[in-house]
């Protein structure tokens, strides 16, 4: 049985308590962390920003930011602007705290309505860490994310399956009209994690593992022109059939 779907202002009473426990300490260990789900998140944003350079990237339900963060302070590359969206003003308290710099804008509010103030083509790089599950009206906000994409815009989701399904929340993602490679696990025994590989261009699957220590997420995908590149940086194999 699927946990029934907190509303907006519960949810948003939720994270503000969920995040009153934020700390630099939290931060620090969430920014480091090479196990478990934050973990498994920091490798793909390692991955993402090989990519990074001279781009504008967008953080939506960004929580505490220290993923953003972790890839503002990359030496070998230099970001042009980062968007970090999220309504609890309780969990970006650390980052600004910590990041000064005139580059990062940071957005406590409802993610449509902080959509609105970022142009048309503007964005390169997308991160949906933890985010879509909770989102409401999916489909207009997914609109509104293609119209602010790039050309060659780079879209990173990860999530859990909370509230829908794998099937419901890739059909939504796929509107996207970008080419993709998603996965969905399906066992996992000790440190390796097996997912349903698929492409949305040719539909063709297979099996992939994943040897990571800890937890990853149920769904993830990497979604743009560059999404074959991304895998080429080996944090996956290829199941013999």
């Amino acid at each position: 049985m699927k946990p029934i779907k907190l509303q907006s202002l519960e949810n948003i009473i939720h994270k503000n308590d969920k995040y009153s426990k934020a700390s630099s300490s939290l931060f620090e260990y969430n920014l480091h962390a090479k196990h478990d789900l934050q973990g498994w998140r920091n490798l793909l944003i390692d991955k993402a920003s090989r990519f990074a350079n001279k781009t504008t990237t967008l953080d939506l339900g960004c929580g505490h930011g220290d993923k953003t963060y972790r890839m503002l302070m990359k030496s070998d590359i230099a970001i042009k602007k980062s968007y970090l969206i999220d309504f609890s003003e309780v969990a970006t308290k650390v980052f600004k705290g910590k990041y000064i710099e005139e580059n990062a804008v940071i957005y406590n509010d409802d993610a449509l309505l902080a959509l609105e103030n970022i142009k048309n083509k503007e964005i390169d790089i997308v991160l949906l860490f933890g985010f879509i599950h909770e989102v409401e009206e999916r489909g207009k906000l997914i609109n509104m994310l293609k119209d602010r994409m790039s050309e060659n815009c780079l879209v990173l989701f990860s999530d859990n399956l909370l509230y829908f399904t794998a099937e419901e929340i890739f059909s939504d993602l796929n509107r996207l009209c970008l080419p993709a490679t998603t996965f969905k696990k399906v066992f996992k025994f000790g440190m390796f994690h097996i997912y349903k590989s698929k492409s949305n261009i040719n539909g063709k699957s297979k099996y992939v593992f994943f040897r990571h220590i800890g937890r990853m997420d149920e769904v993830f995908g990497i979604f743009g022109k560059k999404h074959r590149e991304f895998f080429k940086f080996n944090i996956q194999r290829e199941i013999k059939q």
